[in-house]
């Protein structure tokens, strides 16, 4: 925040004839003026910044980034958006799927680059959330990458409940081939070590 410093005294001094220095009266007429507008800036300032630390606003900012990275391929940053317990469930429910046969494991470790001798249970979740995200972007139909980078996400409210949760609202628009396509999309996150991070719902 840029330092806001406001002078209200000039001092301003002449050397007569005789050596002596005098001071010079103040114009009466720019006192009030510079009173008034130093006290509308001690109201404005605070109205201004100090939205920029609102744990809401704070809330939108994180989930608006997620989902924005998302759609643009930004998986590193939707990852890193992503709270650890989240990973951490997306990994363990794959691996249950792995575990009862319904995903082939041979083709699971080949998909993600895992070794043979190296446990899937080891894998870091968010290692394999960025993983899955470029498996399933890689067998998209034609074009549909492509409109996922132009989509554009804005925030349209949040609500945040008395433990934390906040839920925030976006309007997502994808271009298609019949125009835009706008619908919205409900993020959920709440705070890990201080910061606001995306959670299942």
């Amino acid at each position: 925040m840029a330092r806001i410093t406001s002078r209200l005294i000039t001092f301003h001094q002449q050397a007569g004839s005789t050596g002596r220095c005098s001071a010079t009266p103040l114009n009466q007429n720019v006192i009030p003026m510079k009173i008034r507008t130093f006290f509308l800036l001690m109201l404005v300032v605070p109205l201004l910044y100090g939205q920029e630390t609102s744990p809401q606003l704070e809330a939108e900012e994180c989930a608006q980034k997620y989902l924005t990275a998302f759609f643009h391929g930004d998986l590193d940053t939707a990852a890193k958006l992503s709270h650890p317990e989240t990973l951490e469930n997306l990994k363990e429910a794959y691996l249950q799927q792995v575990a009862i046969g319904a995903i082939p494991e041979n083709e699971f470790r080949k998909e993600l680059g895992i070794p043979v001798d190296e446990e899937l249970t080891s894998i870091d979740p968010g290692y394999f959330f960025v993983k899955l995200q470029e498996i399933n972007r890689s067998g998209a139909p034609p074009g549909y990458n492509e409109a996922m980078e132009k989509t554009t996400v804005a925030v349209k409210s949040s609500e945040m409940s008395a433990e934390g949760l906040v839920k925030v609202t976006l309007v997502v628009v994808t271009p298609t081939r019949n125009g835009d396509s706008a619908q919205e999309s409900p993020i959920y996150v709440k705070k890990h070590d201080g910061k606001f991070l995306v959670v299942m719902p």
